[in-house]
């Protein structure tokens, strides 16, 4: 076994999956842990026989779980451990790994007791939007600044019906990619020292999620603010009283014509609750249209208007109420007595 395989790496692995990579060598043993946006999964085996293109067996430590992963080193360097790595399942890509300095460990005092570690977790609600690539790009280095780390964030796309795991530097890469989405997560984390933390933003059909995970509550409630201060994921105030309560225009819409309807015969009366409802079934497709969440991953520009369409669409809610009394004032006259009938 060479001398080169001990301690702590860390690196990833891309492929037909894209994961973070840690590996510890335990004497003739190692443990793999690769984790992503799905999960954490872990993995070890017998190395006395590693070598440069030989096969390296491991096992999932979960007793339930029946995967292997097969390691095949290409390079064992003082600087890198790199090769290929195959799943029993089908899954298969390149690796690549980098030493973790040594830390030097800090005395603790005799007769002290240390304070138990806080993980926190931060999570702030935003309304749906629309996002486009320059600012993903942008958000992407912003994540990296805020948390040093050897790790690429990971985006996880919906493209052709289908959720992919990419690292952020290859994403804009993949052929065939859509102009645009309906839902994208990125995701940032760092090696476990002894916990670690994260940052995770999703923007699809249920709004924008920023989470932020960590020990220190004041990086966790500072990370969190400066996110939100960006200003493509500003809460604006319209855009969010808009989306809780655009759609109160329908029911207002249903009150006018069941009170108009009153003193209207049968026949009126059931052509103008059609027309209601008519009116109503369009301007929810207006709405949902309107604050549909969209990632745009063309070199589409950002606009200044991007509050434009919901205010088009207000104005459309407010001319559909005000159709009522002028319907009701069309039956209820004689300019239709001979068409409708008494």
């Amino acid at each position: 076994m060479s001398d080169i395989l001990k301690g702590s790496w860390i690196g990833d692995l891309r492929g037909t999956q894209v994961a973070n990579l840690f590996a510890e060598f335990e004497g003739s043993e190692l443990v793999l842990r690769a984790g992503n946006s799905q999960g954490t999964f872990a993995f070890k085996g017998n190395i006395e026989n590693a070598a440069v293109g030989h096969d390296l067996v491991l096992a999932s430590v979960d007793a339930l779980d029946r995967t292997t992963v097969t390691l095949r080193f290409s390079d064992i360097e003082q600087q890198v451990l790199a090769g290929r790595w195959e799943t029993s399942s089908g899954h298969a890509g390149p690796f690549r790994l980098g030493p973790v300095p040594a830390s030097v460990p800090t005395p603790t005092p005799e007769n002290t007791t240390s304070a138990p570690i806080r993980f926190r977790t931060r999570t702030e609600f935003l309304p749906r939007m629309k996002i486009y690539r320059e600012e993903i790009r942008d958000l992407t280095a912003v994540m990296k600044n805020m948390l040093s780390t050897p790790f690429e964030v990971v985006v996880r796309a919906n493209r052709n019906g289908g959720m992919d795991n990419v690292y952020e530097p290859d994403f804009w890469k993949l052929p065939g990619l859509p102009r645009e989405t309906s839902e994208i997560s990125l995701s940032l984390t760092e090696p476990a020292n002894p916990l670690s933390r994260s940052i995770d933003i999703t923007v699809g059909g249920a709004g924008t999620t920023c989470s932020v995970s960590g020990t220190n509550d004041v990086w966790v409630g500072g990370v969190l603010e400066e996110l939100k201060s960006l200003p493509y994921l500003r809460r604006r105030r319209f855009r969010s009283i808009f989306e809780q309560f655009g759609l109160s225009f329908n029911g207002l819409l249903l009150l006018f014509a069941i009170a108009y309807s009153a003193d209207l015969p049968l026949f009126r009366r059931l052509l103008l609750f059609a027309i209601t409802v008519g009116l109503a079934w369009a301007f929810k497709l207006l709405y949902d249209r309107t604050t549909a969440s969209v990632v745009f991953l063309d070199d589409r520009k950002p606009t200044s208007w991007l509050d434009g369409p919901r205010l088009f669409t207000t104005l459309v809610g407010a001319a559909i109420v005000a159709a009522v009394p002028w319907l009701y004032s069309l039956f209820s006259g004689s300019f239709l007595m001979g068409l409708l009938g008494p």
